[in-house]
Formats: C-alpha cells, structure tokens, sequence
C-alpha cells in the first residue's frame, strides 16, 4: 500500500476542501506505537463530526490513506 501512496496529496485535497468551505471544521491526531526502529502510526482526522482514522508505516501514509477514506466518504473521490 505504501508504494500505491507515494506522490498522493488526498490530505492536501483535503484541506482545500475545508479552505474553499465545502467542509467544516479539521482535526488531526496522531500517535507513533512500537519500537523505535519501526514504529506504526496511527492518523486520526475529525471533521465534520465524523473520525477517520488510518495505520501505517510512516505518518505520511496513515495520513494520507484517513484523507482518502474521508475524501471518498464526502463524496469528492470515487474508488
């Protein structure tokens, strides 16, 4: 998954969502589990008063991978 990522800007969409006011109201958290050498982490984002959250190998990717699922769940991406 993390090779089907790389280069992808869902978070970036995202937030330009929230700037041009379609969405209301971003929130991020995110928290790193494991040892150091190789941790997973693990991206919340709220908005609209609805949680996504995803994991991965590296913050870019759970970020990314939670800012598809919301963009796809608002309806401005089709999978």
């Amino acid at each position: 998954m993390e090779d089907d990522l790389r280069g992808s800007r869902y978070f970036m969409h995202l937030h330009n969502m929230v700037r041009s006011r379609r969405l209301h109201g971003l929130d991020t958290a995110s928290v790193s589990e494991g040892p150091l050498h190789r941790p997973m982490w693990t991206f919340t984002i709220a908005i609209n008063g609805q949680y996504f959250s995803a994991t991965g190998l590296t913050k870019a990717q759970a970020r990314e991978i939670a800012a598809m699922r919301a963009l796809y769940t608002f309806g401005f991406l089709d999978c």
